[in-house]
């Protein structure tokens, strides 16, 4: 297993942690490409540890170390989506939900290749386009996620995505537009 797997797996609960294993795999990575890939991970472990300046300096980083690799082969199919699915998911971490919501539609459908990544890049869109204020969108987003999750059987995804989740989602910003259509101030109102 790879430095870069390992902290994939270390991100949810330990990112600082995570980071680590991205800065040494960076440092070791076999390729122009593996740098890239590790590098944007490397961005998001410092994003979900709240480094704003840090992460978006490694985003800048990835994205030059990728555009110098761009005679290399890819070394799967849906790596160029891979990466900015990680810059919008660095974003999102940050706060920066307007970036976040266009580096994810930037991938179309994301790293497509499952309907199980399709139905978490989705969610991921939908959440970034509701929190920039883009409802129309978000709920269109996460109208699409919600369809694909149900057509599976997979028990993981219905737990992990929840489709409880995305009508939470969905509840919460139908209040904020009926509110900002009622000219009420958005925010949290009980």
């Amino acid at each position: 297993m790879s430095l870069d797997n390992l902290g994939c797996r270390e991100l949810d609960v330990a990112p600082n942690e995570a980071l680590k294993l991205f800065q040494l795999g960076a440092a070791t990575a076999p390729s122009p490409l593996s740098r890239a890939l590790v590098e944007y991970h490397c961005a998001l472990a410092l994003g979900l540890g709240g480094l704003a300046e840090q992460a978006l300096a490694a985003l800048r980083r990835a994205r030059d170390t990728y555009q110098a690799a761009s005679d290399e082969p890819r070394p799967w199919k849906h790596f160029a989506t891979a990466l900015p699915h990680i810059a919008g998911l660095t974003h999102l971490a940050l706060g920066r939900f307007d970036r976040a919501a266009v580096a994810f539609a930037a991938t179309g459908d994301g790293p497509s290749h499952t309907a199980t990544c399709t139905i978490y890049h989705l969610s991921y869109l939908a959440t970034a386009q509701l929190r920039c204020g883009e409802l129309r969108s978000g709920l269109l987003t996460a109208t699409r996620a919600i369809g694909l999750a149900k057509r599976l059987r997979s028990v993981s995804v219905r737990h992990n995505l929840g489709t409880r989740r995305v009508r939470i989602w969905l509840a919460s910003w139908r209040r904020c537009a009926v509110r900002r259509d009622s000219g009420r101030p958005p925010g949290r109102h009980g």
